[in-house]
């Protein structure tokens, strides 16, 4: 549904009375930039964005993570860190 002509015309003037005759120019032009930026901003995003690529063997994965004699628990960690501080006291 296409907004008529008198639907305009009043738009427009309650936007005169709003900001009156003489702020109008300025309004105009500062809602320009910011529409000019915004569409740079928009075109800028979708190139910022990251491209992520599947890794090419699931399996490769798994095997680097879970490897044989390394643990990765809370208490592994907390007792290397409990070290590592009894060997800065010395």
């Amino acid at each position: 549904m296409r907004p008529g002509i008198w639907q305009i015309v009043i738009v427009v003037l309650v936007i005169v009375l709003i900001f009156g005759a003489s702020r109008l120019p300025g309004v105009a032009k500062n809602v320009g930039k910011s529409m000019k930026i915004f569409r740079d901003e928009m075109k800028d995003f979708g190139k910022d964005e990251p491209t992520v690529s599947a890794p090419k063997d699931p399996g490769s994965i798994e095997s680097k993570s879970a490897q044989p004699g390394t643990s990765d628990s809370a208490e592994d960690r907390a007792s290397a860190y409990t070290e590592a501080d009894d060997d800065k006291r010395k």
